[in-house]
């Protein structure tokens, strides 16, 4: 009996392709070419030392072909079900990554945006309307993009609302006992500049905030107990989410204080604008924001772990270590308002600073995903290996 020494599918004698993802099954030389592949693949080197490099190029036009096309409602409950009957590593197709819900979940979301916008300056309801909505576009949204991308469905919709959830109140929980712990060490630079040193972003945000999604990572990692690492970056995704959409809706709730107390009766002719420009920063930068740091600090748990259950020596080991580092010095030069005595108070200096530091953390969350693939693709043809010597 042959294999696909890809998917683990059963193939018959004369197969050329494998009918389950599409490999091409001639090639004797470990190279695999696939028919319509969201990625390329190389085989192993026959170097030991390179033994376990796999390789692979993600293919962007294949993976958001389905995007625009039309979708049924039943397309979109079949995605909504995964997770309910966690999938064998034979089932996982490491080849189908087409995620398209996400820019649905977005329209509705922006829709909901606009039209709170339109009537705030009417309306009571349109400010906390739009507060809400607006805090929820983006992570909302990127977590169910996170979601689609983990194909080994391993995660169910309600643990990522779940994580989402809790994230926002346990982390809440957590960061009130730790800032308050560390609120009195804000220094004489920032109470005469109004702004963060270093020191002041690590101590008040960095540190306490990351220790936070930390912990609740940690708690939903236990709970949900994933297998591969792409469903542990799809939880940090969503702890992350909760911790931003919560941070998002009391900073657009803060600034609609402050206008109010400033202009008094006239207020809410000035809401829409404040409140749209807070938005429209907090939300084109939420991708390299808590939820990549939070992915992040995930896959550093996920990489000590590999397969096997949590123990709470995953959280000493160099991976997560580097990994709740990292995401700390990221939050804290996100923070900091002076770096080498340059100001980075406002205007083009910071929004630099702030995508500089988001780029970078999702780009880490970018190679912890292909990882997570190449993680897919060595187990799968490991098992194909085992049977085969069987």
């Amino acid at each position: 009996m042959k294999f696909c020494p890809n998917c683990g599918s059963k193939l018959s004698e004369e197969s050329k392709f494998c009918p389950n993802c599409g490999y091409k099954i001639s090639d004797t030389t470990g190279k695999f070419e696939k028919v319509s592949n969201n990625f390329q693949r190389a085989g192993h080197s026959k170097d030991h030392k390179a033994k376990n490099k796999t390789k692979i190029k993600l293919n962007y036009s294949e993976m958001f072909s389905e995007l625009f096309k039309h979708h049924t409602t039943e397309d979109a409950e079949k995605i909504f079900a995964w997770g309910v009957r966690r999938p064998t590593l034979d089932d996982i197709n490491v080849n189908v990554i087409h995620p398209w819900v996400f820019l649905r979940i977005f329209s509705c979301l922006f829709l909901a945006c606009a039209v709170f916008l339109f009537t705030m300056n009417s309306s009571q309801i349109g400010i906390g309307g739009f507060a809400f909505f607006s805090a929820l576009l983006m992570p909302f949204s990127i977590m169910v993009f996170f979601y689609e991308v983990n194909i080994t469905h391993e995660v169910s919709f309600y643990n990522m609302l779940k994580s989402l959830l809790l994230s926002g109140i346990l982390s809440g929980i957590i960061v009130l006992v730790i800032v308050s712990i560390t609120s009195q060490s804000q220094t004489y630079t920032s109470m005469i500049t109004g702004g963060m040193t270093s020191f002041d972003a690590l101590m008040q945000a960095a540190l306490p905030e990351e220790i936070a999604k930390s912990a609740v990572v940690a708690y939903m990692i236990v709970k949900i107990k994933p297998k591969y690492l792409l469903s542990g970056i799809a939880i940090g995704i969503a702890v992350g989410a909760g911790f931003a959409i919560l941070e998002t809706a009391g900073y657009i709730t803060s600034i609609s204080l402050s206008v109010m107390d400033k202009y008094g009766s006239q207020a809410q002719g000035y809401l829409g604008m404040f409140e749209l420009q807070t938005a429209v920063t907090r939300g084109l930068s939420a991708f390299g924001g808590h939820v990549s740091w939070a992915a992040i600090e995930a896959g550093g748990i996920m990489l000590a772990k590999k397969q096997k259950e949590f123990n709470i020596s995953n959280i000493f080991s160099t991976s997560f270590l580097v990994a709740i580092i990292s995401t700390i010095i990221l939050h804290t030069a996100w923070d900091t308002s002076f770096i080498a005595g340059i100001s980075f108070t406002g205007g083009l200096a910071s929004n630099v600073k702030m995508y500089v530091c988001a780029f970078l953390a999702f780009g880490i969350v970018l190679y912890l995903t292909k990882k997570g693939i190449i993680e897919l693709i060595d187990l799968k043809r490991i098992n194909v290996s085992q049977r085969s010597s069987n």
